[in-house]
C-alpha cells in the first residue's frame, strides 16, 4: 500500500512539474511575443484588432444567429469587400513609400468601372472593355506625375484637384445615373467565381500584394522607391532618378485604382457616379495604420513590419551606394565628392564605421558650397 502511494505522489509529482515546465515557457513565449507584437509601429493597433476580433467571435458563438459574425454569408461578404480596397491601398502604399500622394484614386476608380461599363454596353467585347478602363487608369496616373513632377505642384493639390476634376467628367458623362454592367461569360468567372468561402476577388487581392511585396523585396525598382522616398539626395548621389520612379508609382497607383473598379463594378453588377467617394482618404490610413510613414521611405506591403531599406541604410549596400557615388562624382566632375565616397566605402568594408549609415548620418552635398566650386562642402543633416 505504502508503495502504491509514494508512486502516485511521485507520478503527481511528476506531471505538476512537467504541466509547470510548459506552463512557463508558454508565459515566456506570450511574453517574446507580446514584447514583438509592441516593437511594430502599429502593433497597438494590431492588438486591438485582435482583441476585437476574439469578442466578435465570443459573441458570435454565445448568442449564434442574433450576432452572425462568423455566419458563412457574413464571411462571404467581407471576403467580396475587402479585395478592391486592398489593391486599391497596394498602389497608393507604394506611391507613399515613393514620397508621394494620390488624392485621385477613388474617382479614378469610379471614372475607369465607368467608361469600360459604357464601352461594354455599346458593343465592345468585354476584355477589349476590360483593357480600355486600366489603360485609362494607367493614364489618369501618368497625368498626376505630370502635374506634380514637371510642374512643381506638390502631389497631395495636383491630386485634389484631379480628385474634383475626374468626378466632375463622371458626372457629365453619366447624368448622375448608373451604369450597368453584366459581362457574364469567362470575364465575370475570373473575378467572381468562388472555391467554398474564398473569393476569385479574395484570390486576386492576395496576388496584387504578393507581387507588390516582391517588388519592394526583391527588385531594385523596390530599393529605388525607399531611397526616394527616403532621401532625395542621396538618391540621386547614386544614380537614381526619383522623377522616373516616382512616374512608375503614379502610373502603378492608377492602374491599381482601375483593376479595383473593375472588381467591384463586377461584384455588384453597377456603376454608381458617387462610386468610390472617399476611398482614397480609407486608403492613406489604411497604409498609415499598416506600419507606412507620411513622410516616405519607410514601410510594407505584406504586414506592418516597418523598415528603412533606403539604398544607404544596409551596410552591404551602403559601400557599393558609396562607390557608384565616387563614380558619379568622378563623372561629374567633384573629386572631393568622389574622396570622401572611396573614404566611406573603405569604412564600411573595413568595419571601420560606428554605425550603420542611417538618416541622421548621410552625407550630402551642400548645393550652396557645389556652386562655388570649393571643397568644403560636406555636411551631415538630419532626415
Amino acid at each position: 500500500m505504502k508503495n502504491t502511494w509514494g508512486a502516485t505522489r511521485g507520478c503527481a509529482s511528476g506531471i505538476a512539474r512537467i504541466v509547470s515546465a510548459v506552463v512557463r515557457i508558454l508565459c515566456q513565449a506570450a511574453k517574446k511575443t507580446w514584447r514583438a507584437v509592441r516593437g511594430y509601429k502599429s502593433g497597438n493597433v494590431l492588438i486591438v484588432f485582435v482583441v476585437v476580433q476574439i469578442l466578435c467571435i465570443g459573441a458570435w458563438l454565445v448568442f449564434g444567429d442574433r450576432f452572425p459574425y462568423g455566419s458563412p454569408a457574413n464571411i462571404q461578404t467581407a471576403l467580396k469587400s475587402i479585395p478592391p480596397m486592398a489593391i486599391l491601398a497596394t498602389g497608393v502604399g507604394l506611391l507613399m513609400i515613393a514620397g508621394e500622394f494620390d488624392l485621385s484614386v477613388g474617382s479614378n476608380y469610379a471614372l475607369t468601372a465607368f467608361i469600360l461599363a459604357r464601352a461594354f454596353n455599346s458593343g465592345i467585347p468585354a476584355p477589349v472593355a476590360a483593357l480600355m478602363g486600366l489603360g485609362l487608369g494607367a493614364f489618369i496616373g501618368l497625368v498626376n506625375a505630370f502635374v506634380t513632377l514637371k510642374a512643381k505642384i506638390p502631389s497631395f493639390i495636383a491630386t485634389l484637384g484631379a480628385m474634383m476634376f475626374w468626378r466632375g467628367i463622371i458626372l457629365v458623362l453619366s447624368g448622375s445615373q448608373p451604369e450597368a454592367y453584366r459581362p457574364g461569360g469567362a470575364c465575370e468567372a475570373m473575378f467572381c467565381a468562388s472555391i467554398g468561402p474564398i473569393q476569385a476577388q479574395f484570390l486576386w487581392a492576395i496576388g496584387v500584394a504578393v507581387a507588390a511585396h516582391l517588388i519592394l523585396e526583391r527588385h531594385k525598382l523596390g530599393n529605388h522607391m525607399f531611397a526616394v522616398g527616403g532621401n532625395r539626395e542621396s538618391a540621386v548621389a547614386i544614380g537614381v532618378s526619383p522623377n522616373a520612379v516616382k512616374l512608375i508609382c503614379f502610373v502603378i497607383a492608377g492602374l491599381l485604382a482601375a483593376f479595383a473598379g473593375l472588381m467591384a463594378s463586377l461584384r455588384v453588377h453597377s456603376v454608381s457616379p458617387d462610386q468610390g467617394a472617399g476611398l482614397e482618404l480609407r486608403a492613406i490610413a489604411a497604409c498609415v495604420i499598416g506600419g507606412l510613414s507620411l513622410a516616405g521611405g519607410e514601410g510594407s506591403i505584406l504586414g506592418d513590419i516597418p523598415r528603412r531599406r533606403a539604398a544607404l541604410h544596409d551596410p552591404g549596400r551602403a559601400a557599393a551606394a558609396a562607390r557608384a557615388g565616387a563614380l558619379s562624382g568622378l563623372v561629374r566632375g567633384h573629386p572631393d565628392c568622389s574622396r570622401c565616397c572611396f573614404q566611406q566605402a573603405d569604412e564600411e568594408r573595413e568595419g571601420l564605421a560606428d554605425e550603420r549609415i542611417g538618416p541622421a548620418h548621410r552625407t550630402t552635398r551642400d548645393h550652396k558650397t557645389l556652386r562655388r566650386g570649393d571643397g568644403a562642402g560636406f555636411r551631415r543633416f538630419p532626415d
